[in-house]
């Protein structure tokens, strides 16, 4: 079970770094950041999913970390979706707050649940990126947040569907025959 968890994270933290390097350059991306480097042997092995230089401020990294809930399992019986959303954006907090602040440092958690609720941090964080991306590729805003929210709830719908029913062996089928070198196979009959 772990694993496929970590395939639904994994699967998100992806998709959100594929949609911010198409706003920003590679240079100011970085995949899974250490919070600050520290001489304490746990603090210095907490770890971030994306960050992204100049997301709220010009030049301050602002660290993202994603976390995907189950909204109607038995830990969040009582509460509405939203409450459940809140509740993890705020133990993200917790967790990695302390360490950003000392290294001048943001922090964005990245909260959404199995049914596709964003939490209010990750709303914020979509309509900066798509802020960005509309600048820089002339697209209009609308567009690109729900280019975006599209992107997210079908990498959550892959990452849950692998989930419930194990992945697949990606298996390709090489055609019998030989190519030509120019992307057309001659076939044998």
């Amino acid at each position: 079970v772990g694993n496929s968890i970590g395939n639904r994270h994994d699967t998100i933290r992806d998709e959100l770094y594929d949609w911010a390097s198409a706003a920003w350059p590679l240079s100011g991306l970085r995949k899974e950041p250490r919070n600050t480097p520290s001489s304490d042997a746990v603090r210095s092995q907490r770890r971030c999913d994306v960050g992204i230089r100049g997301l709220f401020k010009r030049d301050i990294w602002t660290f993202i970390d994603v976390t995907v809930i189950n909204s109607e399992c038995k830990s969040h019986a009582k509460v509405t979706p939203e409450k459940a959303l809140l509740n993890a954006e705020r133990a993200k907090r917790r967790h990695h707050d302390t360490d950003l602040i000392a290294a001048r440092r943001h922090f964005s958690p990245f909260a959404l649940t199995t049914d596709g609720f964003l939490g209010p941090a990750a709303v914020t964080v979509v309509r900066k990126i798509a802020s960005k991306l509309s600048q820089r590729k002339g697209i209009a805003y609308s567009v690109l947040v729900a280019r975006i929210r599209a992107g997210i709830s079908f990498a959550l719908t892959r990452a849950v569907f692998d989930n419930l029913f194990g992945e697949r062996r990606r298996v390709w089928r090489q055609p019998r025959g030989f190519g030509d070198g120019i992307g057309l196979n001659t076939f044998r009959w």
